[in-house]
């Protein structure tokens, strides 16, 4: 996130609150996100709530994002890996 409080762009409260009672859904910026979650917080907006991921489902992608982070990382190291025994 851009570390900014959530609608930091729509100024007043008030504001927001006007956009809901007009039937309206105010988000905050998807771009203020990182680009390899926008795509996770897009569908946890899905108008229909069926078409939303579950908890689980979102877990499950943010624990590939870190995986994937986490591989890109580590064959990015110029260190040489450990060629000794797992204990």
């Amino acid at each position: 996130s851009s570390g900014q409080q959530p609608f930091s762009q729509w100024g007043d409260p008030e504001i927001i609150l006007k956009e809901y009672l007009k039937g309206e859904e105010p988000r905050p910026n998807l771009s203020d996100c990182h680009v390899k979650v926008q795509g996770i917080i897009q569908a946890a907006w899905h108008v229909n709530w069926v078409q939303r991921p579950s908890a689980q489902d979102i877990l499950g992608e943010l624990m590939e994002l870190e995986r994937l982070e986490l591989e890109a990382l580590e064959a990015s190291s110029n260190l040489p890996r450990c060629m000794c025994p797992q204990m």
